[in-house]
């Protein structure tokens, strides 16, 4: 209030002591790791393994905490319209760990096999730990019992989902050299990704939309196609590296991929492929811990159709894809290729 001046005497609130209800260790943090993650876009699995340590925690509430964080994360969109829709004038300002607290416990309510009373409860006491958030304890139980009350409504209204829906991936720039030898065409090629598209990759991937990634990328690949006409057919190897949206960069290898893929050009504008990937991820020393869900082989199939646009220098390629062996929703894609000329030849066919 303007004209007001506190008094230079007026002691301070002591901090609220940190309560050692079992359990609530793994649940703060779980609150940390998605605090952290959705402020500063860290990549989740680094995120989780770096404040592990400091947690002391032992294997069992550990991986209550990896499960609360990965659960909040593939159900983000879902878990905050739920919150913000019992929030009558949004969630509060300057409440600390308000957000990130009742994201954790509404992620236990809707999606794991946790006793709502202790999901409630820790929540709670985990507000009053922080005087910022401890403000708003009486609305953070309010907003998570009405949850437990409508839970049934709130998965079947996420189960339904929307009608159409879309995100816009990450943009990527590619340099490469190819060249013939015989009817094989051999190639090189690098290329970079900026994170500037969905920032939630599980809840997309939850909603089967495409999505960013999160982490900055790198791809080095090389590979060659046969042509055997009306086919091309091709085989590709890729290794990909990725790194957090952070400076200094730290990349990490996060696995290879071994593709087949098969072309037919319909006409000089119109082509369809059918491609078959195997993906293998593994941890290199000092690359940090690789995802479980990437650690294991796995095999992709997917369709595309494209329009392609030639000319001298350069071609336009609009494409279609689908893959087979996923319920996911086709996605599009857009990526102009420019020809550079090396001594008077061109560098591709």
């Amino acid at each position: 209030m303007a004209g007001h001046s506190p008094s230079r005497h007026r002691p301070q609130a002591p901090a609220p002591a940190r309560d050692n209800a079992p359990g609530l260790p793994a649940r703060r943090l779980a609150a940390s790791v998605i605090d952290e993650v959705l402020r500063a876009r860290t990549a989740l699995d680094e995120t989780f393994e770096r404040l592990l340590p400091d947690a002391g925690l032992d294997a069992a509430d550990a991986g209550l905490a990896r499960a609360i964080a990965i659960t909040a994360f593939r159900r983000l969109g879902t878990i905050q319209q739920a919150i913000d829709e019992r929030l009558d004038r949004g969630s509060p300002r300057q409440s600390g760990p308000f957000e990130p607290i009742l994201t954790a416990a509404a992620a236990q309510i809707l999606f794991l096999d946790v006793p709502d009373h202790a999901a409630v409860d820790l929540a709670i006491r985990h507000l009053h730990e922080d005087p910022r958030s401890s403000r708003y304890a009486a609305l953070g139980n309010a907003v998570l019992r009405r949850l437990v009350r409508e839970r049934d409504a709130v998965l079947a209204e996420s189960r339904a989902g929307p009608r159409f829906a879309a995100a816009l991936g990450d943009p990527s720039l590619s340099v490469g050299l190819s060249f013939r030898a015989g009817d094989a065409r051999l190639s090189l090629d690098a290329r970079y990704s900026e994170p500037l598209g969905v920032a939630e990759p599980y809840e997309a991937a939850a909603r089967g939309i495409a999505s960013g990634g999160g982490e900055r990328g790198l791809e080095l690949s090389g590979g060659a196609v046969l042509f055997a006409d009306p086919l091309a057919l091709s085989l590709r190897l890729a290794a990909a590296l990725a790194s957090p949206p952070s400076w200094p960069p730290a990349p990490g290898l996060r696995g290879l991929a071994l593709s087949l893929g098969a072309t037919e050009a319909l006409n000089a504008e119109f082509a369809y492929s059918l491609a078959l990937v195997q993906r293998l991820a593994f941890p290199l020393p000092g690359a940090g811990p690789v995802a479980a869900e990437r650690s294991l082989p796995g095999y992709s199939a997917s369709l595309s159709f494209a329009v392609l646009r030639s000319g001298a220098r350069g071609q336009l390629r609009v494409s279609v894809a689908k893959e087979l062996s996923a319920a996911s929703a086709p996605s599009i894609g857009f990526s102009f290729a420019y020809r550079v000329p090396l001594s008077g030849r061109e560098a591709g066919p």
